[in-house]
């Protein structure tokens, strides 16, 4: 049923009485809505069904709007509708549990997490895998005592359980088997894409088949650090190991991922219980869309949650399907606005400002679009160009300066450059492929981004896997021996890197062994360091334009969603983004009273945009 005919349907103007308490008109449109998005785009409703544990859905603890989306209305569903079921709820609930955290997920940034639990299959399903969630939370954890702290109020789902992929696996309702070995490819794939295994080459890079497919992930990836991750027993590397594990598992079902509601999980091939499993679940998807087609939608679903009780509807006055502000929320909702815009615009470049203003302005006259290109896409990529032509910079001119220093002694001239710190007396390093040693890697502004000392756990590797300049800078070392290396952009990560692009690295390496395995393959003459291939698209652009392009697209999208409002001009806004920008209106816009009421005006909005009426 489309949200037009939710309003249509409750034309007849009532109130639901629940466990004594009334439920508006207004409260039972948001609250079926509510309902419409927890089952129809996540697994909320396998939960109503018995056949899922947990399903866990959210919304964003501060407002990022950039222009009307899908994702964005649920969100703004999902944190109308978690107030009105807090407010009517009965305390007692039975076998469903419908639980809203009081704050955001450290470990899932920007997110408020609504669970949909499952009483008996959430009892049943921990005691069956006891001793995993014991070995991970705790000896002493019983299945109980895990549902009791996982809806405290106050704690966060993915703190509660150590954020360990595997429990959270079993508790999805994905199976044992399947979460453990889906845990594993998840923790190797978001090593690959999120981490740079200093101080080895990409090995997606390397890849000619991926190479062209993640250059553009890798420029705009933001630069991130973390912990290296080792292959399994009986693997060489992290690649072989997921490329392995890869192929033992397929999606649980095209139906059940192709249909909505959907339910995705990866699933062992030879999985017998899961395969039996499958039918189930979609027979269960079936069963969600006719609850969802049902006239009597919202009805059905609190008696799947209180099986006992039933709703009575009394009539009372008509509404206007708007959820209302006070006269001091109208007062504060430019500012609410504009300091919404205006954290868009905070990282942005002046000509973005300037074209995002105006696009603004041209939506308020309902002026035709100037400009109907792909420029977002060309604006983020030609940022991180920029940055990277910068950094390169930066580091031809250092190196430059390296060249003149008589304490360096230089492997490619402007591009390597190494200095002896402590002298080694064991066996000289000489085409040898594997070693082992100690090394810290930084960044030209010191940032520490590896380092084995801190951990005492000295690195295995094969000389053949690593950067260019980090293998031809140990070259002539002697076991024992502590050299510093200076290793430029283009014998480093270059450009398509997830660290920052084309930045030098410096890095401090102590041989410990050298081990006679293996011959390590001297690389080519290194090759001029030109970039100008990779810089091709900045140099042959105006980056100025196309931020302004780039700029006035997303204003005039944003200001054609909140326009339909009547509570402000786009005069205040414009006031209120200048005294959002010098810091001088006083209001948290953090808070959660001011979010939540900025959530009730793009509620209204999305709402009534449908229905064709302004607010």
């Amino acid at each position: 049923m489309c949200i037009k005919s939710i309003f249509i349907a409750f034309a007849v103007s009532f109130s639901v009485h629940c466990f004594g308490i009334s439920l508006h008109q207004d409260e039972a449109v948001v609250l079926e809505q509510f309902f419409r998005t927890m089952l129809l785009e996540s697994e909320g409703g396998y939960v109503l069904y018995n056949k899922k544990p947990v399903c866990i859905n959210g919304f964003n603890a501060i407002d990022n709007f950039y222009g009307e989306n899908p994702r964005h209305k649920a969100a703004v569903d999902l944190r109308e509708g978690a107030k009105v079921w807090n407010k009517t709820a009965k305390p007692n609930h039975e076998n469903i549990i419908i639980h809203v955290y009081n704050g955001e997920d450290s470990l899932a940034k920007n997110s408020v997490h609504i669970l949909f639990i499952n009483k008996k299959l959430f009892l049943e399903t921990v005691k069956e895998n006891l001793p995993l969630f014991q070995y991970v939370l705790g000896p002493s954890t019983t299945p109980q005592q895990l549902l009791t702290k996982l809806i405290t109020p106050d704690e966060t789902f993915h703190s509660v359980l150590k954020n360990d992929t595997v429990l959270i696996g079993i508790l999805l309702g994905y199976g044992t088997q399947n979460s453990l070995y889906g845990s594993r490819i998840e923790r190797l794939q978001d090593h690959l894409v999120s981490n740079e295994q200093l101080p080895q080459k990409n090995v997606l890079l390397q890849n000619v088949a991926m190479s062209e497919m993640f250059k553009e992930v890798f420029l705009l990836h933001r630069p991130s650090v973390s912990p290296q991750l080792q292959p399994s027993f009986s693997y060489s590397s992290i690649y072989e190991e997921m490329s392995d594990l890869t192929k033992k598992m397929e999606i649980s079902s095209p139906q059940l991922a192709q249909k909505r509601p959907p339910f995705i999980f990866g699933k062992l091939k030879d999985d017998n219980e899961t395969t039996s499993l499958i039918p189930v679940l979609e027979k269960t998807q079936t069963d969600i869309n006719a609850l969802l087609s049902s006239k009597d939608f919202l009805n059905r679903v609190v008696h799947l949650i209180f099986p006992n009780v039933n709703l009575e509807l009394i009539q009372t006055k008509s509404s206007t399907y708007t959820l209302d502000f006070t006269a001091s929320e109208r007062k504060l909702l430019p500012s609410m606005v504009g300091m919404g815009i205006q954290n868009i615009l905070d990282d942005k470049n002046d000509d973005y400002k300037k074209g995002f203003i105006l696009g603004m302005k041209d939506a308020q006259t309902n002026t035709k679009p100037r400009f109907n290109g792909q420029s977002a896409d060309s604006y983020d990529k030609l940022i991180a160009l920029s940055t990277a032509q910068n950094n390169i910079k930066q580091a031809d001119l250092f190196f430059s300066k390296l060249d003149k220093d008589k304490d360096l002694t230089c492997k490619s001239p402007k591009k390597l450059y190494y200095r002896s710190l402590e002298k080694g007396l064991g066996t000289e390093l000489s085409n040898q492929a594997k070693v082992t040693f100690h090394c810290k890697i930084e960044t030209p502004n010191d940032q520490v981004l590896i380092d084995t000392w801190a951990n005492n756990q000295p690195m295995e590797i094969n000389l053949n896997d690593v950067i260019p300049g980090f293998a031809l800078g140990m070259q002539g070392m002697k076991v024992g021996e502590i050299r510093v290396l200076f290793i430029h952009p283009c014998v480093g990560y270059g450009i398509y890197t997830l660290l920052e692009k084309g930045i030098y690295l410096k890095a401090f390496v102590k041989l410990i062994a050298i081990h006679n395995s293996g011959k390590y393959v001297p690389f080519a003459p290194l090759s001029s360091c030109d970039f100008d291939k990779d810089l091709s698209a900045l140099n042959n652009s105006n980056l100025a334009d196309v931020s302004k392009e780039a700029g006035y697209l997303q204003g005039y999208d944003v200001w054609n969603h909140y326009k339909q409002a009547s509570y402000y001009t786009l005069e205040q806004i414009l006031n209120s983004m200048d005294s959002h920008k010098s810091k001088t209106d006083g209001i948290i816009y953090e808070s959660t009273p001011n979010q939540d009421l900025l959530n009730r005006l793009h509620w209204n909005i999305y709402h009534l945009k449908l229905l064709d009426k302004r607010i």
